[in-house]
């Protein structure tokens, strides 16, 4: 006859395998979306930084048309020094993986950005004669759509994370709830194999319950 002991070790067996597949089975759902994240993530801060430099990009082509020479001098420089950052950050959140719905957004941008691009590379390839005003107007009118797309994407972005925060939460929950039943189950199985077994100690023993 099993006794009172080996039911307890047979339920810390059973409630310690169970444990161990749910926490794998947390970490099966969980790495992948974490995973997820850290993309997100990426593809949140070059978007933020490309809206905050093509600001920047278009305030210098501005100040190359003005009359003031330092301005002019320090424009020049900081395009020159913009240029390649710039394009560097569209490459990589070209090839970044995100977002199903935020991929027609880079697309988009993607136009604004070979245009706003090209001009600048114009404008610095001709120092030596002034700005030429079509080019600055095209960094102009690319560079406000340009932004907006950058913006939306970081707004989209910042939503989808805090789905992904609540997506965790529900794993954690769930992980949670399913142990406490477990223990529960395991609880009433314990007690009834122990009502089982006093019922058999008495039945063999003559005692009878008053």
């Amino acid at each position: 006859m099993p006794s009172p002991q080996s039911f307890r070790i047979r339920a810390r067996i059973i409630i310690g395998a169970s444990l161990l597949f749910l926490i794998l089975l947390t970490l099966f759902l969980a790495i992948p979306l974490n995973h997820s994240i850290d993309d997100d993530i990426a593809t949140l801060r070059v978007a933020t930084f490309q809206a905050a430099i093509s600001q920047r990009i278009a305030k210098d082509a501005l100040e190359l048309e003005g009359k003031d020479m330092g301005l002019q001098v320090q424009a020049i420089g900081e395009l020159q020094t913009m240029l390649p950052i710039f394009e560097n950050q569209q490459m990589q959140l070209s090839e970044q993986p995100t977002l199903p719905d935020i991929q027609p957004l880079l697309l988009m941008s993607q136009a604004d950005f070979l245009s706003m691009d090209m001009a600048m590379r114009t404008l610095l390839a001709n120092l030596s004669a002034p700005a030429d005003p079509i080019e600055v107007q095209v960094i102009l009118m690319h560079e406000r759509t340009y932004f907006l797309d950058m913006s939306l994407i970081s707004l989209m972005i910042e939503q989808e994370g805090e789905g992904d925060k609540v997506q965790l939460f529900g794993i954690e929950l769930g992980l949670v709830s399913c142990l406490f039943l477990l223990l529960l189950l395991h609880q009433w199985e314990t007690e009834r194999q122990m009502r089982d077994i006093l019922k058999r100690f008495r039945a063999i023993h003559g005692v009878v319950k008053k």
